[in-house]
């Protein structure tokens, strides 16, 4: 038998090549096994685990040793204070984001009522963030990807938004829409293919590449398209909000 602290222990160990952080990673991966809160598990610290929980833990642990994300494995991600489903066919969603949330928020702040697009919906966690937070806001969400848009309804049931926003499977670079919205949002691939050869093994291993990069130029095939196919698509006063690679801001702008 093992303790839950010697589980965790060992499982930092395992980790320790493959993760910056093992012991979190082995604490948050154990917490899914035993149905806890990290903090719960101290409580716990000395209670031994079942055979199947071991075996669990093990599988957990094998595939975080791999490079997989924790957030595939636990088929999840924590987005706005919400729990995200997620998929290999989905981006996970990440902090930066959130921050586009935010500022798109913010440019609404006090208003009831919002008519957005979002292109390149994914898993939803946009969206939404936007519908929660602003109760009377509808809108329209775009990918190209059948299985994404699946994860997306999903997500839609689980917050009981689905009724509040249209989806659609559609090209974002093939724009068709008459319609004109307060806001245009979207994450698009804004990744060059050397930036993707690059980048650490859990991103490139396991999230959707067509996803993360957009050319081998400069990595602004979709923003540059999106800036001028989609202005004629925002009402008197809207806003096209984007998240873009940190050295773009002076070629976008």
């Amino acid at each position: 038998m093992i303790s839950v602290i010697s589980a965790i222990n060992c499982g930092a160990k395992r980790l320790i090549r493959t993760s910056n952080t093992p012991k979190l990673d082995s604490e948050i991966l154990l917490s899914s096994v035993l149905k806890k809160t990290r903090m719960e598990l101290i409580a716990f610290d000395h209670s031994n685990l079942t055979r199947n929980q071991i075996l669990q833990f093990s599988s957990y642990l094998c595939r975080r040793e791999k490079y997989e994300p924790i957030s595939y494995i636990l088929n999840y991600k924590e987005f706005w204070s919400k729990k995200i489903i997620i998929n290999k066919n989905t981006l996970i969603p990440r902090p930066e984001t959130e921050v586009l949330v935010e500022m798109a928020l913010n440019k609404h702040k006090g208003k009831e009522k919002l008519r957005f697009l979002d292109l390149g919906i994914g898993t939803g966690c946009i969206s939404i963030s936007i519908l929660s937070e602003i109760k009377k806001a509808s809108g329209v969400g775009v990918d190209i990807c059948p299985k994404a848009l699946a994860i997306c309804r999903q997500n839609l049931n689980e917050n009981k938004l689905n009724n509040r926003i249209k989806l659609l499977r559609r090209d974002i670079r093939k724009n068709s829409f008459n319609e004109v919205f307060d806001l245009i949002i979207s994450n698009p691939p804004y990744l060059r293919e050397k930036e993707f050869i690059n980048i650490n093994k859990s991103i490139k291993l396991y999230e959707p590449k067509k996803s993360l990069v957009s050319d081998n130029i400069d990595g602004l095939k979709y923003i540059n398209y999106i800036i001028k196919s989609y202005k004629k698509n925002l009402k008197m006063n809207g806003i096209l909000a984007m998240e873009i690679g940190n050295n773009q801001y002076k070629k976008v702008f």
